[in-house]
């Protein structure tokens, strides 16, 4: 009833997504337009994140390891430039020591901001290493043979965090030993490293995703 009093009338609606986007929806009469807002509602919930998780570098000695490093320069070249005093026997020049602090520290800027994003949604796995990754890399469930939530140990299985290879295929992990194991229809394996693995358990529990990898 209500769609025949409002025939022959365009709707413009404005629709606010998440993140500020703005999106315009027009119908022909209320019945149609409503249609357009539901079919919209659902895609969207359907594509929203049941899992996200963002992480980076925070082992201690890792840390420690970057102050070190920073210092064994800035101290050298506070001495030389600032002191007017030359560090060592031989010192090295000025300059050099200008360019090597400012290498260490762009080094230690980079591992600072390093994290490892990973979304989780009923589509399938995406993941980036940012600042490698600029977008993210998006995996199927339908090219996922199987997937483990599970703990592995990383220095020996992947020699380190990272872009890692090893035995058990390629690894992306910026901390800790919990990872998420997918082994793909073409055989090949990825593990993204997690911090929260029970949420993920829950979220693979609930998609009711093939779990028990073959080791």
């Amino acid at each position: 009833m209500l769609g025949d009093v409002e025939q022959n009338h365009i709707f413009d609606l404005e629709l606010i997504q998440p993140g500020m986007h703005l999106l315009k929806v027009r119908g022909s009469d209320f019945v149609s337009t409503f249609k357009i807002i539901k079919h919209y509602a659902l895609n969207y919930a359907m594509s929203e994140p049941l899992f996200k998780e963002s992480q980076r570098f925070r082992q201690p000695w890792l840390i420690l390891l970057f102050i070190v490093l920073n210092l064994m320069f800035l101290f050298p070249l506070f001495q030389q430039l600032i002191l007017g005093e030359p560090f060592g026997d031989e010192p090295t020049s000025n300059g050099e020591l200008i360019l090597i602090s400012l290498l260490t520290l762009g080094i230690s800027a980079v591992f600072f901001i390093f994290r490892l994003d990973t979304e989780i949604s009923e589509e399938g796995i995406s993941a980036r290493l940012f600042p490698l990754h600029r977008k993210f890399r998006h995996f199927a469930w339908k090219d996922i043979q199987q997937i483990e939530v599970r703990q592995y140990k990383p220095l020996r299985e992947y020699g380190g965090w990272g872009i890692r290879y090893g035995k058990n295929g390629k690894a992306w992990n910026v901390s800790g030993n919990q990872g998420i194991q997918l082994v793909f229809q073409n055989g090949k394996r990825l593990l993204i490293g997690t911090n929260d693995a029970e949420s993920v358990r829950d979220v693979v529990n609930q998609l009711k995703l093939p779990t028990n990898a073959p080791s």
